[in-house]
């Protein structure tokens, strides 16, 4: 077996890229093995509006949260800001989107995340 699945979200067998994110719900908690959300992972999934990303994700697929519309809020643990392919974010509605304090400024000039610099702030403690 190639795959894995765990809360409803497909993995590949070792839990490592998230390869189909969870539908029916609205808070999200990523495996803490994950270092990859896979192309099209949650596209246009508009059950999210909260999602936590694991600290040792590195990379966001085409599409990942595309057309997420109700997806306001991302908290990443990430201090270096994951690498965001081409439509990674598209058409979404963030009004938060947490970081480690330390990484602040750096995700407010990494590419991709620069559009977003306006609701990119410290996760609070």
């Amino acid at each position: 077996m190639n795959y894995s699945s765990y809360n409803g979200s497909l993995y590949n067998k070792d839990k490592t890229t998230l390869i189909r994110g969870v539908g029916g719900v609205s808070t999200v908690n990523i495996l803490d093995t994950v270092t990859t959300i896979d192309d099209y992972a949650f596209y246009h999934n508009n059950n999210i509006t909260n999602i936590l990303i694991p600290e040792g994700v590195k990379h966001f697929g085409l599409f990942a949260f595309a057309y997420c519309q109700n997806l306001t809020t991302m908290t990443i643990l990430a201090t270096t800001p994951p690498i965001c392919t081409q439509h990674t974010l598209f058409s979404t509605n963030f009004q938060h989107i947490y970081v480690p304090a330390n990484s602040v400024e750096n995700y407010k000039i990494a590419s991709r995340w620069d559009d977003y610099a306006d609701v990119i702030s410290a996760i609070s403690s």
